[in-house]
């Protein structure tokens, strides 16, 4: 159920293109997300080794726009775990208050100017992320197999 959760979540963003046209396109489109998703599970059940880098822009890219990038990357992020429908009474309070961070994360506010400190501070948020969320997959995964 929870995949498919997902790929009609999906599918909604698209709704003007996906449900206007005939039939068949959303048939096709619901292949292709359940497909997409299904190897990226796979995917992540094979390589997970404690590996994980958010999909954001490049260093060449200003800071003020790899900010707004990583704020909506947290909000797609939680998003995802909304979807899930995931009981945060059962996580741990690390989980917990990682999750809150995401919050905050996600409602950051544009910067004006480029600097080394934003730099270092951007540096640092994205680090957090990824500890985040490989701590977040290991309790996952241990809860799973429990």
């Amino acid at each position: 159920a929870r995949p498919e959760t997902w790929i009609r979540s999906v599918a909604k963003v698209g709704k003007t293109t996906l449900y206007r046209e005939e039939r068949y396109e959303v048939k096709v489109s619901r292949t292709v997300l359940k497909t997409s998703l299904d190897w990226r599970l796979y995917w992540l059940s094979l390589t997970f080794n404690c590996e994980f880098t958010p999909l954001l822009p490049s260093d060449d890219i200003p800071i003020s726009e790899r900010i707004q990038t990583l704020g909506g990357w947290c909000e797609g992020f939680l998003f995802g775990l909304g979807l899930a429908d995931i009981n945060t009474n059962q996580l741990s309070d690390d989980i917990k208050e990682f999750i809150n961070d995401l919050i905050s994360i996600s409602h950051i506010a544009p910067i004006d100017e480029d600097n080394d400190n934003n730099e270092n501070n951007y540096a640092q948020l994205v680090e957090y992320i990824k500890v985040g969320i490989i701590t977040m997959y290991e309790e996952f995964s241990h809860n799973e197999n429990q």
